[in-house]
């Protein structure tokens, strides 16, 4: 077996003496300091369009159905970087949280 020079990187993983930028893992953007942060950043900008999409068509589809989309067509995208998600920071998640909440109030079926 031959390994791909180009291809191998050295990266420090902590805390605090993690300095590099941020890489790519199984396909979930990590930074040497495991904040989460750029992988919370661009699950957010996946979902914020998708939301706004979703809300448009409120009037449309029963409340079950608006669930069952987010479900389909949002969750999965925090389902993919489950593993980010494990490690990022209670404010991290708060974020994510707060994404959630507002489409759960934004659903007023009269």
């Amino acid at each position: 077996m031959a390994f791909d020079p180009g291809k191998e990187v050295f990266k420090i993983i902590h805390p605090e003496l993690g300095e590099d930028a941020e890489f790519r893992f199984l396909g979930t953007l990590v930074d040497c300091r495991l904040t989460m942060v750029p992988c919370i950043d661009g699950i957010i900008s996946k979902i914020r369009p998708k939301i706004k999409a979703l809300l448009r068509m409120r009037g449309t589809y029963s409340l079950v159905s608006m669930l069952n989309q987010f479900r389909t067509h949002i969750w999965c995208h925090m389902e993919y970087s489950q593993g980010a998600l494990i490690l990022a920071s209670a404010s991290q998640l708060e974020r994510l949280d707060k994404i959630q909440r507002q489409f759960l109030g934004s659903l007023r079926f009269v």
